[in-house]
């Protein structure tokens, strides 16, 4: 009998570790074909480093960048695609940021989070320092655009790398910081994302914020399918794969109604599919790139 206990037990870790991997992967963003064309995350053509009106701070995706990248280069889901479309001689280019994107493995997403963010703030300050004639606005998916609703809502704010002034706009992909205030593109409307919205908005520039969203995306909807796993989204972004997330010795398997591992079939799962599926073409990267071009 106590054999049997101790594999029911174990059996509900497994479970659990599951979903938590699930928000994992979803939250890194993964590539894959997308509802229109498609996106590979593969580099795009390299940009000529220069000074345009307009240029656009990419922050790419979960497992899409690197420390010591090239800021010249535009890589990721989503995002490379961005990049190709918004070089434009004469009007703008842009600069891709170069951070450990790789969260859950040995480092837990709040600390992948943090470098992001000051990764990005330092890219942003480099380039208005060298460009002071620039407008700079700001682009990213997933991870990437966690990381840009942040500093954009810094810079709204007024305790950004730039100034509200200096600020083009803001087109986010799949934000889990998704909330009111901020324009809605793809086909989500009203909710918010998997880690609630940001507690102060976006200030000053909250006209100048695009969240785009499919409405099957639970990363950027996270609605009564999902409500459990937005309940430990805190536990989970402080889990890594090595020292405690999925070895079961996380706060989420204190959780054990079960009331997570039931949002695996009907809420999660589909969820992932749609977050690394929903935002090729008019999808997202489109409505993206005309909110961007709309503000230079």
């Amino acid at each position: 009998m106590r054999l049997l206990r101790r594999h029911r037990r174990s059996g509900v870790r497994s479970v659990l570790g599951a979903a938590a991997a699930t928000v994992a992967l979803a939250v890194a963003g993964a590539p894959v074909a997308s509802a229109v064309g498609f996106s590979t995350g593969i580099v795009a053509t390299p940009a000529v480093p220069r000074c345009e009106p307009d240029i656009v701070v990419i922050v790419p995706g979960g497992g899409q960048s690197a420390p010591g990248m090239p800021d010249n280069l535009p890589v990721g889901a989503y995002t490379s695609d961005l990049g190709a479309m918004l070089e434009t001689f004469g009007t703008s280019t842009t600069r891709t940021v170069a951070y450990n994107a790789v969260p859950f493995v040995s480092t837990a997403y709040t600390q992948i989070q943090a470098d992001g963010i000051a990764k990005t703030r330092q890219l942003i300050a480099a380039t208005a320092a060298q460009c002071p004639s620039s407008t700079i606005s700001l682009t990213g998916y997933s991870l990437g655009a966690d990381v840009a609703s942040r500093v954009a809502a810094d810079i709204g704010h007024g305790r950004g790398p730039i100034t509200a002034e200096k600020f083009g706009s803001a087109a986010v992909i799949s934000s889990p910081n998704r909330g009111a205030g901020s324009a809605e593109g793809g086909s989500a409307r009203g909710g918010e994302g998997v880690f609630g919205a940001l507690p102060d908005g976006y200030g000053e520039v909250t006209d100048r914020v695009m969240d785009v969203c499919s409405a099957a995306d639970y990363i950027c909807n996270s609605d009564d399918r999902t409500k459990n796993t937005r309940g430990r989204a805190e536990a989970i972004t402080q889990m890594t794969a090595l020292d405690q997330g999925l070895t079961g010795s996380s706060d989420v398997r204190g959780a054990d109604n079960r009331s997570m591992v039931a949002e695996v079939p009907f809420g999660l799962a589909p969820g992932q599919y749609a977050h690394v599926s929903s935002y090729g073409g008019n999808g997202g990267v489109n409505p993206a790139y005309g909110f961007l071009t709309r503000h230079f």
